[in-house]
């Protein structure tokens, strides 16, 4: 019976985890999750910046396309309406000094990313006209 005993206490000691070892597994279990938290957050974040610079660059293409087609090629600005209020853009035409049958077309995105603002500018050239034929 004096043997039995220790072998018996032996057992239970070898099918029961310690505090140190519980609090050990607890907080490794914890930092993965907040690493997992983070990396979900920054997904979120980068999914709205994307979004943002996607529409800005449709929004460009669709001034710079109005441009090409004649329908407007004025210098002017504007905002975008609905859930796009927060853009902003401005278009400028200019002359190329070397080469006055060329006409340089700037398109500017603005937009407040957090306390950010960010800008999309895109430069495109249309030969053969000028300012004085488009007004």
């Amino acid at each position: 019976m004096i043997r039995y005993l220790p072998k018996r206490l032996l057992m239970m000691r070898c099918k029961s985890f310690t505090l140190v070892e519980v609090l050990v597994s607890i907080s490794i279990l914890i930092m993965g999750l907040m690493a997992s938290t983070r990396m979900l957050v920054q997904g979120i974040e980068l999914r709205e910046k994307s979004k943002n610079l996607i529409f800005a660059g449709l929004l460009a293409q669709q001034k710079l396309e109005e441009s090409f087609a004649g329908i407007d090629r004025s210098n002017d600005e504007g905002k975008g309406s609905g859930k796009h209020s927060g853009f902003s853009w401005q278009r400028k035409f200019r002359e190329v000094a070397s080469e006055p049958a060329l006409l340089e077309i700037e398109v500017c995105i603005s937009w407040m990313d957090r306390d950010t603002e960010r800008n999309l500018r895109l430069l495109s050239y249309i030969a053969g006209t000028s300012i004085d034929e488009t007004e």
